[in-house]
């Protein structure tokens, strides 16, 4: 079990890390057949990663980044209404790498 703490001078390290604990629960159950607990899951990391995209935008100063950060989160919903076939896991795991390199 992970454990995540709020720290009141650090909000947005609490969405960090939660984001961080989605990612590796997601990851664990990613092999296993789907079910409507796993998309649950899923669609829960996809959020609380957007979220987290949205409060830390304002300190990204890369206009190119900024771009590409626009462009994952759009592909994110485009996978969630079935509109490409990228899946939808795929789409989150890189807005999450680009939010945090």
């Amino acid at each position: 079990m992970t454990t995540i703490l709020l720290q009141p001078q650090d909000p947005v390290g609490f969405v960090a890390d939660a984001c961080a604990a989605l990612a590796d629960q997601v990851n664990r159950i990613r092999a296993l057949p789907p079910q409507d607990s796993i998309d649950q899951l899923a669609q829960t990391y996809a959020e609380l990663v957007i979220a987290y995209s949205h409060l830390i935008a304002p300190t990204i100063t890369n206009r190119a980044r900024t771009n590409i950060i626009s462009h994952l989160i759009d592909r994110i919903r485009e996978a969630q209404t079935g509109d490409i076939t990228t899946p939808l896991l795929d789409a989150v795991d890189r807005l999450h790498a680009e939010l945090t390199h």
